[in-house]
């Protein structure tokens, strides 16, 4: 199991840490990838994970995606209005099925 890798660093002029890691579970070990970026006096996580023999074929991917992390300033993307879900009650009590 490989040891954390801390790495400070700047994304898009914001302090950043990248780390990789990895992670034990049932089914065997995952490597992640993190990337904590802080802009004003928020730190914003973000995370990259794949079984371990297949990191290196994701690396590219997830590093493109974390690496690019702006300011928006789209006002046809800053502006969106969320859309609105209704919760309705059922009639009766049942489980949930799970999709096959």
């Amino acid at each position: 199991m490989r040891r954390p890798v801390v790495v400070g660093r700047q994304v898009s002029g914001l302090a950043a840490h990248r780390v990789v890691c990895d992670v034990a579970t049932e089914q065997g070990l995952l490597r992640v990838l993190c990337y904590f970026i802080q802009k004003a006096d928020t730190v914003y996580a973000f995370l990259g994970y794949t079984g371990q023999a297949q990191f290196d074929g994701y690396l590219g991917t997830f590093e493109q995606t974390m690496g690019r992390f702006r300011n928006l300033t789209d006002l046809a993307r800053i502006n969106v209005k969320p859309d609105r879900l209704t919760i309705r009650a059922t009639p009766r009590r049942s489980a949930c099925a799970r999709p096959s």
